[in-house]
């Protein structure tokens, strides 16, 4: 075997392992003679790859520092909003992958999948929106709230944004003060905790394209393209208060499913929706739901009972549910008793 046969054949194996992944140390050099010229060929090893699963940003907005939250990609399902220990901190958990954007300021750390952000920094607003995904909303982000303190940060007053995502839970207890909350989920949001406000305004919409007036009091509402059996806003267990100017919107659209019953607008079942102030601003109460077209039956636009509650000191309410499906009980509100438990809208 002659030089030139005896290199290839080492070069071969050489690939060979380094494909298999046997170890092939840095450094390791394989020589070929192609053409009466010598290549020298090299194993260089790279960091491990880091999948990047969402990406954030802190920049200046006209009131002051804005926090975007963007690009969630498919690794990444669901992100967790809460708080620090001390209360100091934002928290932002991703349920898989990491962080990508400048973490070198002072006050914001990136630790694994958890962003955190002193909440001195962010002044105006926080947005999350996944609208660089897919157009199907069933295949964007879900934010679920844990306990967090709006109230104890440096801004005397935030926006904080959700938009373009699939589902929004609410499971902990989320403390607005002057905080304005919008929420604008591809599928639903639901409700298990509390969100309390003061000036800030909590609005709550799952399942719905598009709210349009109608000139007369009413208002026509275009649900989305949420598939599956599910209610647009759902409360259970839930407490939603406004103790000052702070209005309350719920505005949901009933999923598609055509074999499930109760595909409801909005829902509130043992769960209180109130407006507590006795001052002429005090805040108002909205619920608009559209049941969903395919169910069977009992397809409610709005649905309260079981001791569902949405009452008001001063400020007005406004319900409007419209009914759809081709059984029977398609009921545009449905305000029932049921073993015992009591409803109250006043």
């Amino acid at each position: 075997m002659n030089g030139r046969t005896r290199t290839l054949s080492n070069l071969k194996r050489w690939l060979k392992a380094l494909l298999r992944g046997e170890t092939v140390f840095p450094g390791d050099r394989q020589t070929v003679d192609r053409a009466e010229h010598l290549i020298d060929l090299f194993v260089t090893r790279l960091e491990p790859r880091i999948v990047l699963n969402a990406d954030f940003t802190l920049i200046g907005g006209a009131l002051g520092d804005v926090l975007n939250l963007t690009n969630f990609d498919g690794a990444t399902t669901e992100v967790t909003v809460e708080e620090s220990v001390d209360g100091s901190d934002y928290l932002f958990r991703l349920d898989s992958g990491t962080w990508n954007g400048d973490s070198s300021p002072a006050g914001i750390d990136v630790v694994g999948d958890t962003l955190q952000v002193d909440k001195a920094l962010v002044t105006e607003a926080i947005r999350i929106d996944d609208s660089d995904a897919d157009a199907n909303p069933m295949n964007n982000v879900d934010v679920d709230f844990g306990t967090i303190d709006f109230s104890s940060g440096g801004a005397a007053a935030l926006f904080f944004d959700v938009d373009d995502v699939r589902t929004v839970v609410v499971s902990g207890d989320v403390a607005l003060g002057n905080t304005s909350l919008s929420v604008d989920a591809g599928r639903d949001v639901f409700v298990t905790g509390s969100v309390n406000t003061i000036d800030g305004d909590v609005t709550l919409i799952g399942n719905v394209d598009s709210l349009s007036d109608n000139g007369d009091g009413t208002f026509a509402v275009t649900r989305g393209n949420g598939t599956g059996d599910f209610d647009g806003v759902s409360l259970s267990g839930a407490q939603i208060v406004s103790s000052g100017s702070g209005n309350i919107e719920l505005i949901g659209g009933g999923g598609n499913s055509s074999t499930m019953t109760r595909q409801v607008g909005v829902q509130i079942t043992n769960s209180d929706v109130l407006s507590t102030s006795d001052a002429a601003d005090a805040g108002a109460i909205s619920v608009i739901g559209q049941a969903g077209y395919e169910g069977t039956e009992l397809n409610y636009g709005v649905s309260i009972f079981s001791n569902g509650d949405i009452e008001s000191n001063r400020g007005e309410i406004f319900v409007q549910g419209t009914g759809a499906g081709e059984g029977k009980w398609n009921w545009g509100v449905n305000r029932k008793c049921y073993l015992g438990n009591s409803f109250r809208v006043r």
